[in-house]
């Protein structure tokens, strides 16, 4: 029942199965101290100071730490690049929804060898689980316009054939900061070589 997957929740065993096996995965591609080739890493410099419950962390520092052992890390102002679009570089417009809710009481749960996670489901008066939340017949429409945080979308794309384009906001956030730094490399590190569309008028810089 649902269009996009735009978050995933995930416990800390499960996180620390996954690092486990991404080293084994990996070994060999990880270069060793005496390699002295350097990668170059574009990192926006925005600062998150926490995250959702049952939500992967983010340690934005500590990654950049980790990084910057291997590579040089190129932070980037990240001023316009989660809301303009990658392909065409023009702003982009929220996507919305409407809001249902019921008066059901609801419990997570999951099915095993069923579901693949979690999901929240409505229990009737004697507590037994019959239905998905987002499925409930008995829902009603409490807002308008819901704004979803993290999609965009840019209308007729002119690069996607003039058809409507969504983009997940980081996903697009991540391609227009890359752009930022080829185009900083190939302009031998002229800090003015950010695109027009991701920079920050006088105004914007409070001049």
């Amino acid at each position: 029942d649902e269009a996009f997957k735009l978050a995933h929740c995930s416990s800390k065993s499960t996180r620390r199965k996954k690092r486990k096996r991404f080293r084994r995965q990996h070994q060999d591609e990880l270069r060793g101290n005496e390699d002295t080739r350097r990668a170059i890493v574009a990192y926006g410099d925005a600062s998150i100071r926490g995250t959702y419950r049952g939500n992967t962390p983010v340690p934005v520092k500590q990654v950049q730490r980790a990084i910057a052992q291997k590579a040089i890390v190129f932070t980037v102002d990240e001023f316009r690049t989660s809301v303009t679009c990658c392909h065409c570089q023009r702003r982009m417009n929220n996507v919305t929804s409407e809001l249902n809710i019921c008066d059901h009481n609801k419990k997570k749960h999951r099915i095993n060898s069923v579901e693949n996670r979690s999901r929240r489901k409505c229990l009737d008066e004697e507590g037994h689980i019959f239905h998905w939340s987002s499925r409930c017949p008995e829902s009603r429409v409490v807002r308008q316009n819901n704004i979803i945080y993290p999609l965009k979308l840019c209308n007729q794309c002119p690069v996607n054939g003039n058809n409507d384009l969504y983009w997940q906001r980081d996903v697009n956030a991540a391609t227009n900061i890359k752009s930022v730094l080829i185009e900083c490399i190939r302009s031998n590190f002229n800090i003015r070589s950010r695109p027009v569309a991701l920079s920050r008028s006088q105004q914007d810089q409070g001049n």
